[in-house]
């Protein structure tokens, strides 16, 4: 009787040990659930971040391309000056001419 009472009282230990383990580790599964949690969440925060920031970098890129056709148009319009100068300048060395040979 005594060596299945003391059977019994050791089952009972390994039972209470296995008990121990399966809680700490069911602690441990369940700190890991938090810590993927959280990183999920901060992995959402980012994924907003880089939402916006795909915005920002959309009407950067547009006032980029208004900046390029606003320098083309500039860049058009100084070669327009540069040509009205040239004729102005032929212009005014005709007119030079044209006086020189009514006053001679």
């Amino acid at each position: 009787m005594i060596a299945i009472k003391n059977i019994v009282l050791d089952a009972n230990k390994r039972v209470e040990a296995i008990a121990h383990a399966v809680d700490e580790q069911s602690s441990a599964t369940k700190e890991v659930a938090r810590n993927i949690s959280e990183v999920s969440s901060g992995f959402s925060e980012v994924d907003s971040i880089i939402g916006e920031n795909d915005g920002k970098l959309k009407n950067v890129a547009h006032h980029v391309q208004t900046l390029e056709t606003s320098a083309k148009n500039v860049r058009q319009g100084a070669n327009t000056i540069d040509n009205n100068a040239e004729n102005l300048l032929d212009l005014a060395s005709r007119m030079v001419k044209l006086v020189e040979t009514q006053t001679a």
